[in-house]
């Protein structure tokens, strides 16, 4: 049962929806090869996981929030002690002085690999329990935005983020970052000529021995934007970068420059991409979308970015935006959040990605099928990670439906071992009430690599039920 409050102040009526939950996991886990661990390091036998999560909304005039939080005790029978496993990720923008004075906030908790090469388990208990650590960002962003007419408009923006990661798995990371706009208006048409100065300032306190990597930006650049006709528009920008980096022996800084378009070729379409160079390496950006019917659509996104490994997180978080449809937290490529599993790298990176998404909902059947493509490159070599996964949920009757799902995941790091991931997961969900559910299921994720040991075969099987309030 959902939980709906309204507050009735004029100007801040805010109407909140909280949907709090509990649900009982029982699972049994096996591993075989040394890549997954034995006994206590891979969390074999028994686990009884008890969640107790919330999701919550609230949309106003001034207030727009989203988050989705869960705490999860697991207590497994290999004489570990109980561990606590967060996931929270929420985001919200305020409004103070109406369509001027606006504050964005994200915070995210979640448990990531400490590594890209870390094994991972399609059950969420087995063989990653031990290669996790947890991380917390937590960022705020107030900017003013000003109009000048139909001459110009203007955007002042501050972000301050704290990244704290536990143990000696991460560094701790402080960024501090100021943006100045100032973009042409409708006088200009069909240019619509752009300056943006910007100013970044990663700390980080090292950890485990490991240097910090400190980081200052100084960047400016000038962009144009030329209307060939209301559906499209050519685009172009040129500008320098100023990189200080000590721990860096490549040069980061230099002239950047991309060209692109932007088009709206019909109501089920659009796209904003451009293609360039910058931080002495080729860089793609943007997002696109087409609906290819009623039922089904995809979505694509590419970025670069310049940043460390935790920093990396944090710029994943600010990007995270409320999926129209289905309500749901979902990255700028239209896929779930915590679907990356990127793995921490406490070293200085350039980074380009490319991420899809193809959804289709055609009632009783919902088919989701992604992918991520990743290129870390660092000061010395560079890592590749590939994920794909595909969903097929079908609804046998108004009260069961059934799951498979399957993904695949590729890496290659700078020195270790090149690794194929393939798991395949098979669940069954049954609603006793309008509030009670109960599920079961089984996964089998087995890993291959130059390197054998590795590999290993994970088998996990589990029941559970969730009551919703």
């Amino acid at each position: 049962m959902a939980v709906s409050l309204l507050a009735t102040a004029p100007a801040w009526a805010v109407d909140w929806q909280f949907n709090p939950y509990v649900s009982e996991q029982l699972s049994v886990s096996n591993t075989s090869g040394q890549g997954g661990g034995s006994g206590s390091d891979n969390g074999d036998g028994l686990a009884a996981r008890t969640t107790v999560g919330t999701n919550t909304r609230a949309t106003g005039r001034r207030l727009k929030l989203t988050a989705d939080a869960a705490l999860a005790m697991v207590n497994r029978t290999d004489g570990r002690t109980v561990d606590l496993e967060q996931n929270l990720h929420g985001l919200s923008t305020l409004e103070l002085v109406p369509n001027r004075f606006l504050v964005d906030a994200n915070l995210s908790s979640t448990r990531e690999l400490v590594s890209t090469t870390s094994p991972v388990s399609g059950a969420g208990a087995g063989t990653d329990n031990n290669n996790r650590t947890s991380v917390t960002s937590v960022s705020i962003s107030p900017y003013w935005q000003q109009r000048y007419g139909r001459w110009a408009q203007s955007l002042a923006r501050y972000r301050h983020t704290e990244v704290i990661g536990s143990g000696g798995d991460s560094n701790d990371s402080r960024n501090d970052s100021v943006e100045l706009q100032l973009v042409a208006g409708h006088k200009l048409q069909p240019w619509r000529p752009a300056l943006t100065g910007e100013w970044t300032n990663i700390d980080e306190r090292g950890s485990a021995g490991s240097t910090p990597n400190d980081l200052t930006r100084y960047s400016l650049a000038f962009s144009n934007q030329l209307g060939l006709s209301r559906r499209y528009s050519l685009t172009g920008s040129i500008g320098y970068d100023n990189v200080d980096a000590p721990t860096q022996t490549r040069d980061l800084s230099g002239i950047s420059w991309s060209i692109g378009a932007i088009g709206r070729p019909g109501p089920r379409s659009s796209f904003d991409l451009s293609f360039g160079q910058r931080y002495g390496e080729w860089a793609v950006n943007g997002t696109a979308s087409y609906a290819l019917t009623s039922h089904l659509s995809m979505r694509l996104s590419a970025k670069q970015s310049l940043g460390t490994g935790l920093q990396d997180f944090v710029n994943d978080s600010n990007l995270v935006t409320v999926d129209p449809i289905t309500g749901e937290l979902v990255t700028p490529g239209g896929t779930p959040v915590g679907f990356l599993d990127r793995g921490i790298d406490n070293q200085i990176s350039v980074s380009q990605s490319v991420e899809t998404s193809l959804i289709g909902d055609y009632g009783r059947n919902r088919i989701t099928v992604s992918s991520y493509v990743e290129r870390r490159n660092f000061d010395v070599g560079n890592e590749d990670l590939v994920r794909v996964r595909g969903v097929v949920t079908r609804r046998l009757s108004p009260d069961l439906s059934a799951t498979l799902a399957s993904f695949y995941r590729y890496t290659k790091p700078t020195i270790e071992a090149t690794s194929h991931t393939v798991n395949a997961r098979f669940d069954l969900n049954y609603r006793l009430g309008r509030r009670t559910t109960v599920f079961a299921g089984y996964s089998y994720t087995t890993r291959r690599s130059s390197d054998t040991t590795l590999e290993y075969d994970e088998h996990v099987a589990s029941v559970g039920g969730r009551i919703s309030f």
